[in-house]
């Protein structure tokens, strides 16, 4: 995932983020936790498992297929006006933190209710923000840092450079 999202992320224009920031930071957040509260729901509905269980399904399943996305749009020849375009690459790579970060939090929810301890309180928000916030921060700044170190590489033999982006990048992400 740390690998595609980092090509993705390095191929898309700096123009493409300004003008699709709003919309898919809204679809990659809201978009993910209202698809997976729904199949949550058909899944107590129609199988009659556990809410916990139900919204975990719905969590694992809810974020879109970032590959599935970025070769459609940029190997498939779908043809889209640019404003949808970036709107799709970006929210395909930020719904998964989103799903990553609801599957993690049902599945502590479900070891603790299986351990008597199951409690909901302030420590979810908290480890929301630490998640996404710290996470986000974490990430964009490491992007830049990457940035300003390639572009530093003038003399790298060339067939090195993707390698050294690739290895930066999984730095980053560790």
């Amino acid at each position: 995932l740390a690998i595609i999202l980092f090509d993705s992320g390095f191929e898309t224009p700096l123009k493409s983020y300004r003008v699709a920031a709003g919309p898919a930071l809204t679809l990659a957040t809201l978009g993910v936790v209202m698809t997976a509260g729904l199949v949550g729901l058909a899944g107590r509905l129609l199988f009659g498992i556990g809410w916990i269980e139900a919204f975990l399904l719905g969590s694992i399943v809810a974020s879109t297929d970032a590959a599935a996305v970025f070769f459609l749009l940029r190997v498939g020849g779908l043809r889209l006006r640019d404003r949808v375009k970036s709107t799709l690459e970006i929210e395909s790579g930020a719904n998964d933190p989103m799903a990553i970060f609801l599957t993690v939090l049902l599945v502590d929810l479900w070891v603790m209710r299986e351990a008597g301890t199951l409690s909901l309180g302030p420590g979810l928000i908290l480890a929301f923000v630490q998640q996404i916030g710290i996470g986000g921060v974490v990430g964009v700044l490491g992007g830049f840092a990457i940035a300003l170190f390639m572009n530093s590489l003038k003399d790298l033999d060339p067939g090195l450079f993707p390698i050294t982006g690739l290895a930066s990048a999984l730095v980053v992400y560790a």
